[in-house]
């Protein structure tokens, strides 16, 4: 079978192109695959990845989030698509513009609300640019063949807005890759953002002199900085290509956020090697973490305090739930259960 993918990206991957890139090499073992999306000129190791599992890669322009863009897109992609005569497409964010037009069923990943039109922006300058940008949206989702959403969290907000019914498969996480032996000390916090809470990290370690504390992830801004250069028990490492040196010095994750998270892949990926996470909740968290007890009702920097001794004091047996958890969510076991909905809702085996 010729299978097609569209993606927002093939370099350096975020957690929706990783997922999928995750699906097409499972779906290379038994079928012929291309993958469409967006490249820079330097792709490195990533591009050698790209170009080895999947058939071609193609050199566009960054998304820019206009609807003139989305035609531009379209034109560009949808003559190589057309020759590839693919007889299903799994695509996600803009690019499943063109997929909806094809033949072929599309099966529409929801990663995120980048199809979640905003009420706020219909007054204003920018009306007209969201109404065409509305009409987009509705071409993509209505001329999907099948939703698939990351979480029960992002399946519902795309029920209330657009009156549809999107399965759920967990993102593909192939945490194998993940796992360490043995763990460390440390407690992590990945994104050093205000939305990701690292305000509320930080005041954790104010309240726990004798633990250390990691911070990795995008450069925070200057007051983020300077806070954690006036904390004597926290490091900031900055961006890191590899994940397991991470986990290899770390005991214990927070992640406080206040965004509304669709999933994440954080709590999969600490917890195959027995790392707890403790979050907010919000959003899809709740379902990533897959264990009330390790979600902090409050931002107080006390309550997740107070989580954090109570995980401390009964270790081994939170490691292994969240082990559990991480295996029970694996990329195997959601690819399988992708395949199964494909079957049933379109008739077509994988």
């Amino acid at each position: 079978m010729r299978i097609a993918g569209l993606n927002r990206r093939l370099g350096k991957p975020g957690g929706a192109e990783e997922s999928m890139r995750t699906l097409f090499e499972n779906l290379a073992e038994d079928h012929r695959t291309v993958m469409f999306g967006h490249a820079n000129r330097e792709l490195g190791r990533d591009g050698m990845v790209t170009r080895r599992v999947f058939t071609a890669d193609l050199d566009l322009h960054p998304i820019v989030r206009l609807p003139a863009a989305y035609l531009e897109f379209y034109l560009r992609f949808r003559r190589d698509l057309e020759q590839f005569r693919p007889s299903l497409i799994f695509a996600q964010h803009e690019l499943a513009l063109l997929g909806a037009r094809q033949e072929a069923p599309q099966v529409l990943f929801l990663r995120d609300e980048s199809l979640l039109h905003s009420e706020a922006s219909e007054h204003g300058t920018g009306r007209a640019v969201c109404a065409a940008q509305r009409r987009l949206f509705a071409k993509i989702i209505y001329g999907s063949d099948l939703l698939v959403a990351n979480s029960k969290h992002t399946a519902k907000k795309y029920a209330q807005q657009w009156n549809v019914a999107p399965k759920v498969v967990y993102p593909f996480v192939r945490v194998s890759e993940f796992e360490v032996k043995p763990i460390g000390e440390k407690i992590l916090h990945v994104t050093p953002t205000i939305q990701k809470g690292i305000d509320v990290t930080l005041d954790v370690a104010d309240r726990r002199p004798n633990e250390e504390f990691l911070v990795v992830g995008q450069e925070p801004r200057k007051s983020v900085r300077e806070r954690i250069r006036s904390s004597p028990n926290v490091e900031y490492r900055g961006y890191v290509d590899d994940m397991q040196d991470v986990y290899r010095e770390t005991k214990l994750l927070l992640m406080p956020s206040r965004w509304e998270e669709p999933f994440g892949r954080v709590p999969l990926e600490s917890g195959i090697s027995g790392i707890p996470v403790l979050c907010s909740g919000s959003g899809g968290l709740v379902e990533a973490v897959g264990d009330e007890d390790l979600i902090v009702g409050s931002n107080d920097p006390a309550a997740y305090v107070q989580a954090i001794e109570s995980v401390l004091a009964d270790y081994e047996t939170y490691a292994e739930r969240v082990r559990r958890n991480a295996v029970a969510k694996s990329a195997p076991k959601q690819i399988t259960k992708l395949k199964d909905i494909v079957k049933r809702q379109l008739d077509v085996e994988l």
